[in-house]
């Protein structure tokens, strides 16, 4: 039961303390961010090496609540999240 509620404090804590991305990680606790401004760059830079599809901008689509009820219901993501979950 202490495990349970550790592994949740923890969880709980880093959903609300993770920034976003790399580029977005000033917040009103942490004001200076944790990237320099050339650091941040190098960052982008190596992201969009390894992968260049991600500097399109056609990937980013906001998670509705129509959109997550017709991914759970995709019953072919079934077995991928059940052997996730038993990892």
């Amino acid at each position: 039961m202490l495990e349970g509620a550790i592994t949740l404090v923890v969880g709980v804590a880093s959903f609300f303390l993770m920034p976003a991305s790399a580029v977005q990680t000033k917040t009103w606790f942490r004001p200076n961010g944790w990237f320099t401004e050339r650091e941040t760059a190098i960052v982008v830079n190596r992201v969009l090496r390894d992968d260049p599809s991600k500097g399109d901008m056609h990937n980013r689509q906001a998670i509705t609540p129509r959109r997550l009820w017709h991914a759970l219901q995709d019953y072919d993501l079934w077995p991928v999240s059940e052997i996730q979950g038993s990892s």
